[in-house]
Order: structure tokens, then C-alpha cells, then sequence
């Protein structure tokens, strides 16, 4: 059970970060905005009535390397494979070896989220 639940979260996260502004949402409602100076410029940026979903002005106002990083969704499921492949890799390491866990970890979320964007586009 571990094995398939590890890699369905970590893509629902991705698809929440990348295709949602729940993030933004959550932290209107607790006012984080006013503390955290990224969100606060991006809470300017909107009230002027700009359209940019989050990742698109994280992309065009701060871009470097971990900018670039979690806005990447192949990035972003890599890097997130990794760290459930890390978390997972007892159960699986026990069972299928190191190997197998890697690229179970890193493989799936991404063609999860292959799939889905897929699945949006016919839809």
C-alpha cells in the first residue's frame, strides 16, 4: 500500500502547485502575504489586476535556479521522486533493491502527471 500512495501524493502536490493557486488561497486566508515578501509583491502585482498565476510570476520576476527548479514540473517530479523514493525506500529496498527504488520514486509521479496532463487535453 505504501508503495502506490507515496507517489499518487507527490503527485497530487505537483499537480496542486503547478495547475492551482491553492497555495496563494491558503495564505490569503491566514494573511501570510503580509510576512512573506514574495507573496507580498505578488499580492501587489494582483491587486493592480494582473492575470499571472503564481508560477508565471515567480517565473518572470524571480528567475534563478531554484525559481526554475519547482516552477519545472519534470524538475519538480524528479526532485520530488527522489525525496519519496528516499522516504519509501526501506519498503521497497527490503523487497526490490535500491535500483528499482529510484526509479520508482522518480518515474512515477511524472508519468502520473504525464498522464493527467494528457487527460486534460482531451477533456
Amino acid at each position: 500500500m505504501v508503495l502506490f500512495l507515496i507517489p499518487i501524493v507527490l503527485s497530487f502536490l505537483i499537480i496542486i502547485w503547478l495547475d492551482t493557486n491553492a497555495l496563494i488561497e491558503y495564505t490569503d486566508i491566514i494573511k501570510l502575504y503580509r510576512i512573506v515578501p514574495v507573496l507580498r509583491n505578488y499580492y501587489n502585482v494582483r491587486q493592480q489586476g494582473s492575470d499571472y498565476s503564481f508560477i508565471s510570476y515567480l517565473s518572470q520576476f524571480y528567475d534563478g535556479f531554484w525559481v526554475r527548479l519547482i516552477t519545472c514540473e519534470i524538475c519538480m517530479s524528479a526532485w520530488l521522486g527522489v525525496i519519496g523514493s528516499m522516504i519509501s525506500s526501506y519498503y521497497i529496498y527490503i523487497y526490490y533493491g535500491l535500483l528499482f527504488s529510484f526509479m520508482y520514486g522518480m518515474a512515477l509521479p511524472y508519468f502520473v502527471l504525464l498522464s493527467y496532463r494528457i487527460i486534460k487535453k482531451l477533456a
